[in-house]
């Protein structure tokens, strides 16, 4: 969103020239409108990117050097990652996103075509809470999060199932076209709101493997 600049280095240009160095200004609301940046702001980030590198030249010994073959043992940890990853795509093609009784925590067919073998989601946003009430906390006192801009809160339960100006209704068959990702369990609704939080709670998860209805491969 700003402009990039070449970093004016106390020490070692050619480090310098291999490194980007990304300033973020904590708290502050970004211009979005603005092509430019004030000279004052410029200085700062240069302030604050020299030490930066100077910092990455102490420890060059840990870098890579420019122009250097990957090693064996590197290539052994990229094979991993991949490894990784192809295990994670098998394991999402052989596990049916499918209502029951193959899923318990799957899609209904109006969310998930028939024939559709895969589920792609946008960018989402979520929320990590140990309690439900640890996120209307958040949103009720303002600080900056905006019901109708969560996607997903995943949280361990709720201490009450009743809170002022807001329900959360699990999932049953009755309402399944209202999970709209994988593994939701509960819709969290707000009083003249017409978006809805699509919950994952994880404490209904742990009862439903204790009774067989979800199982681990």
């Amino acid at each position: 969103m700003a402009e990039a600049i070449r970093v004016k280095i106390s020490r070692s240009d050619l480090l310098g020239q291999s490194v980007f160095v990304l300033v973020h200004f904590y708290g502050e609301v970004p211009d979005q409108g603005r092509k430019t940046l004030q000279s004052r702001v410029m200085e700062l980030a240069q302030k604050a990117a020299d030490p930066a590198i100077q910092y990455l030249l102490k420890h060059s010994g840990l870098l890579k050097p420019a122009g250097e073959k990957t090693t064996a043992a590197q290539r052994e940890v990229e094979r991993g990652h991949e490894d990784w990853t192809d295990n994670v795509k098998a394991h999402a093609k052989d596990h049916e996103l499918a209502i029951p009784p193959k899923n318990p925590l799957g899609l209904s067919t109006d969310i998930l075509g028939l024939d559709d073998k895969e589920f792609i989601t946008r960018g989402l946003t979520m929320e990590f809470k140990n309690n439900l009430e640890g996120l209307i906390e958040d949103i009720e006192n303002q600080q900056k999060k905006a019901f109708a801009h969560i996607h997903i809160c995943v949280c361990w339960g709720m201490l009450s199932a009743k809170q002022q100006s807001y329900a959360c209704d699990p999932i049953t068959e009755a309402s399944l076209h209202e999970r709209h990702y994988p593994g939701v369990t509960h819709i969290l609704r707000k009083d003249g709101e017409s978006h809805v939080i699509q919950v994952i709670m994880l404490e209904d998860i742990v009862k439903r493997m204790k009774a067989g209805q979800v199982a681990l491969k």
